[in-house]
């Protein structure tokens, strides 16, 4: 897990420079053809495939190509695209001063849906491979770090304050306003999305959460989403001024019913992707018969006791490396 929260972290190091966000607005009458090609933004995709690409092959080289098939390729392919388009396309144009509800979209495809099928294509050997070992020496530094981002605690405390702070009027405003801040801003919703997407798949299998504890952690995501979802849909104003001051209304929207549909983008998307998750995790439990409810809940709530996984090759040699890495590292 490690290796792979290294991957993200240093991919959304680089963001600042790839949200693109707008000193000015795009004239209206471009909103339809503003395609952007950011260099921030296509190096790191390119980076991103060829990472993916090398895992792949030397996964497949191993003999187990099961692991490393089509599904994962097509996973992979469209939760980049996910994260990248929504900066690159002329959604970025809309969202970044004329409707609210683009810029909600554009939030919880680059925060949420696109690191949930990212963490989805790379779970089990790949994200052990997914760094060569002369990266994993570089980043030997890290380790310690890198430990705390994964522990379940300080993700979902990084999620929330990620999630609820930069929704913050006076926060939203000021992004829309200055571009640094626009750009920092979707760079903490890239990484704090992929750590908690981290934690709800447990791509590695370390275990942090039980199965229970990872439907928990994904509930409580929904739960806390919604708390901003409520804010904007139930709110007889504008929350956001700049928005509220666009004289060109897109598609004739109001302030107020685009800020509803904005809320209703997101609400869309969580139950959509947390709720898949939540199926998945509860459904040993909803699938037992009476008889077996009290012994599925307890399988739910406690830890199976640790067995040699399929790709415990692959967790050896990412032991080996990672010891090698600290040697060279004193």
């Amino acid at each position: 897990m490690v290796r792979l929260v290294s991957v993200f972290v240093v991919a959304a190091l680089a963001l600042p420079s790839t949200a693109s966000a707008h000193a000015r607005p795009v004239p209206p009458s471009e909103l339809s053809t503003h395609w952007i090609a950011p260099p921030a933004v296509v190096v790191l995709a390119v980076v991103a495939i060829a990472l993916f690409a090398q895992a792949v092959i030397r996964l497949r080289r191993r003999g187990r190509a099961d692991l490393a098939g089509t599904s994962r390729m097509l996973l992979f392919g469209v939760g980049l695209a996910l994260v990248v388009l929504p900066l690159v396309s002329p959604l970025d144009g809309v969202a970044d001063r004329y409707l609210l509800s683009a810029h909600m979209l554009q939030h919880v495809l680059i925060a949420d849906a696109g690191p949930a099928l990212l963490v989805l294509a790379v779970r089990g050997p790949l994200a052990f491979f997914l760094l060569p070992a002369p990266v994993l020496r570089r980043l030997a530094a890290l380790r310690p770090l890198l430990r705390v981002l994964v522990r379940p605690d300080v993700v979902f405390l990084v999620w929330v304050a990620t999630i609820l702070g930069w929704h913050f009027p006076s926060a939203y405003d000021y992004t829309l306003l200055h571009p640094w801040a626009h750009e920092l801003e979707h760079a903490t919703f890239v990484l704090a999305g992929t750590l908690a997407w981290i934690q709800v798949v447990d791509p590695a299998r370390r275990r942090h959460l039980t199965r229970g504890g990872r439907a928990l952690f994904a509930f409580s995501m929904f739960v806390f989403g919604t708390a901003v979802v409520d804010g904007l849909l139930f709110s007889s104003a504008p929350a956001y001024a700049v928005y509220a001051a666009q004289p060109h209304r897109v598609f004739g929207l109001s302030p107020v019913l685009d800020q509803r549909l904005g809320a209703v983008v997101m609400f869309a998307e969580q139950a959509l992707t947390v709720g898949a998750a939540l199926v998945l995790l509860l459904r040993p439990a909803l699938r037992a018969t009476p008889s077996d409810a009290v012994s599925s809940v307890g399988r739910l709530c406690h830890p199976p006791p640790r067995r040699r996984r399929r790709w415990a090759f692959a967790s050896s040699a990412a032991a080996r490396s990672l010891r090698s890495s600290s040697r060279s590292a004193r």
